[in-house]
């Protein structure tokens, strides 16, 4: 119900302030109407999955919005339910409140695109990587390579979460465990056969997607200096800029727990269940500081232009990474709910007002030229589904002004 809440607040705010749907909103309520097995730009798994609601409810931008904030919601919801398995209740919810207070799950919470769904796909790998590890059985590891492979379909980036598996799996020696080796196999075959149909249209579409991502970020030709210094500021933005939310929580939280004593259905959890406690930490860690180690690693070998969005699929993990830091001075399960509550309806209520002034501005300086012609956008909502007379049979979903001449947005 919470979740519901915050959704419902979000959401309306976002539509309201918006002069448009986000252009990978757009992108994708196009590419619905054509299923493909990919995409010039990327593999075709968000755009299948909107397919449905796009038949239910219309290719319209409330469609993109709620499926976006689904994905990035549900991803959160899982987390917490696996945290509270791990690591009990109080840290769980904890957890979760902090995570909501970053950047991209309020602020872009409307976005629905190639990041969103890549980030389900590995929030469900980190909880079936738990289950394949501390069980053993290869039901658990199958499971796992599907969900590596629709992330894989998701967005190629999920090659990260694969290095988060790879990463536990050395750490806890999986090697010396004829189980989790027949299992590390198991799942990257059926990853491998998720992707051969992708593969095979790769292969008579001129590996436009891979293309696409050398020409527009992967291929930069950044030298030596210039490397480092965007992998630094790829990730200062990311731990410095978008999580900054999320740290001050999490140190309300803390300030409010010292001298308290633990809860007593927390002791009583903590009795239960602290058998796995080691590798429910590596765990957390691994999945947390994997990809913040991996995008600026790539951003120095291979001389990447690192997209500050990028952070969008991981950034969630970093949370009860820190979390797991701080454990050896903190006692998470002392930490008092309420006043982290009270500290989560502040935070929100100031980046609400933020959120409110920055588009107010921007709404002042964006103008769109139609047939040579500035107008100025004024009101909060400006798309609808119509027919495009410059391409008959194309529905464009940005625009309620007929337009027989091209449109193009400038934003000073």
């Amino acid at each position: 119900m919470g979740l519901l809440l915050y959704a419902a607040v979000w959401l309306l705010h976002l539509a309201y302030t918006s002069l448009s749907p986000p252009t990978d909103n757009i992108e994708q309520l196009t590419w619905v109407h054509s299923l493909e097995w990919g995409y010039y730009k990327h593999p075709p798994l968000p755009t299948w999955l909107i397919w449905v609601p796009a038949q239910v409810f219309g290719a319209n931008a409330w469609t993109s919005y709620v499926t976006g904030a689904a994905f990035t919601l549900g991803s959160i919801g899982l987390l917490w339910s696996l945290l509270s398995r791990l690591k009990g209740p109080t840290y769980a919810s904890l957890a979760a409140l902090a995570m909501l207070g970053i950047a991209y799950y309020n602020g872009r919470l409307h976005y629905y695109n190639y990041n969103v769904v890549p980030m389900f796909c590995a929030t469900a790998s980190l909880s079936l990587c738990w289950k394949a590890h501390t069980t053993g059985q290869l039901r658990w590891w199958a499971v796992l390579g599907v969900a590596l492979g629709l992330g894989a379909l998701a967005k190629y980036q999920i090659a990260v979460t694969m290095a988060s598996v790879l990463a536990f799996w050395l750490h806890q020696r999986g090697w010396r465990d004829a189980r989790q080796r027949t299992g590390l196999l198991l799942a990257a075959l059926i990853v491998l056969a998720i992707l051969v149909p992708h593969l095979l249209w790769l292969r008579t579409h001129d590996f436009g997607p891979i293309e696409y991502a050398m020409k527009s970020s992967l291929g930069a030709p950044l030298g030596t200096e210039a490397r480092w210094v965007e992998a630094l500021h790829w990730l200062t933005d990311q731990l410095l800029n978008r999580a900054v939310p999320a740290w001050l929580l999490i140190a309300a939280a803390a300030f409010a727990a010292r001298g308290r004593a633990a809860p007593t259905s927390t002791a009583a959890w903590m009795a239960i269940d602290l058998r796995s406690d080691a590798s429910a930490r590596a765990l957390l860690l691994v999945w947390g500081f994997v990809p913040l180690i991996f995008m600026p690693t790539v951003g120095i070998v291979f001389g990447a232009d690192l997209q500050l969005q990028w952070g969008t699929p991981f950034l969630l993990f970093a949370v009860p990474a820190a979390m797991e830091l701080a454990s050896r001075r903190i006692t998470w399960s002392r930490v008092p709910l309420r006043p982290a509550l009270n500290s989560f309806v502040l935070i929100q209520a100031l980046l609400l007002v933020l959120s409110t002034s920055r588009r107010r501005a921007g709404r002042k300086r964006c103008v769109t030229t139609i047939g040579g012609l500035s107008t100025a956008k004024r009101w909060p909502r400006c798309w609808s589904s119509r027919q495009d007379a410059r391409s008959p049979g194309v529905t464009s979903v940005f625009s309620r002004v007929p337009v027989h001449r091209p449109a193009h947005w400038h934003c000073n």
